[in-house]
């Protein structure tokens, strides 16, 4: 007898997977923008690099964050990025010729100011680029920025992209223009020489201010030295520190937000 011929089993209807389908994500949410090399665009874990990896400086990160600063210094401004830079951080900009040339981008949460480099700098060697990552930091700390804001590594957000943390789409709120490598240099000398003066000038305009913006206390005024501030009032001698402490709001342990 002949074997019976197996017959291939019945075809039922394609099993559906019961994982879930991920949605794809827009590819401009959350990218970034170096300010180094090439200015290359592209997640964070593409375009972030190490600072031996740095060849090239193209532009300075100043950023602000909003909602580091107390509600009397933002002005109750903290939530809404463009009237905050419109009315608390392009006055302080527009005090020095430097900073007055930066770009101001809404990141969707806070302020990306940039000084653009023209040329941008070129490390010859290591010493090239500690030289320029110093200089970086001292720029960024004539302004309340956020302190932990990297140096020459920080990246920005492109123009177009959108925030992943809140769905808002980063805009330029001013164009910017370069300024040069010697111009950046000579207002770190500036910085150094008298670091209290070029500082508070910036913060709270020519000296003397009045009242003090520290103790507002009336009759008071603010004179702005090289090395310190004296406010002739209530305050008295007013060290960098203190004049900082004015525009970050307080950390109360267990209590409200300042």
């Amino acid at each position: 007898m002949h074997d019976k011929q197996r017959l291939p089993a019945a075809q039922g209807p394609p099993v559906k997977s019961k994982r879930p389908v991920k949605k794809p994500v827009a590819s401009n949410v959350d990218l970034r923008e170096q300010l180094v090399n090439e200015g290359l665009v592209g997640p964070i874990h593409e375009v972030s690099i190490p600072a031996e990896m740095i060849t090239r400086l193209n532009g300075i990160m100043l950023d602000i964050d909003p909602s580091l600063w107390s509600r009397g210094a933002a002005l109750g401004l903290r939530k809404e990025p463009a009237a905050f830079f419109e009315n608390v951080v392009e006055p302080m900009l527009s005090r020095h010729s430097i900073l007055s040339s930066a770009e101001a981008r809404n990141s969707g949460t806070g302020l990306h100011n940039i000084v653009w480099l023209k040329p941008g700098v070129e490390f010859a060697n290591d010493g090239d680029r500690d030289r320029w990552a110093g200089a970086v930091k001292a720029v960024q700390h004539a302004l309340p920025t956020d302190p932990n804001c990297p140096g020459i590594t920080a990246l920005t957000r492109p123009v177009g992209s959108v925030n992943g943390k809140n769905n808002a789409k980063v805009n330029r709120l001013k164009s910017g223009m370069p300024v040069t490598p010697e111009a950046v240099l000579a207002f770190c000398e500036q910085l150094r020489v008298k670091p209290f003066k070029t500082i508070g000038t910036i913060l709270f305009g020519d000296g003397p201010v009045t009242p003090c913006p520290l103790c507002t206390e009336a009759g008071s005024r603010l004179g702005l030295l090289d090395h310190h501030g004296m406010c002739y009032g209530h305050c008295g001698r007013i060290s960098l520190g203190l004049a900082f402490s004015h525009f970050f709001k307080a950390i109360k342990v267990g209590g409200p937000e300042s």
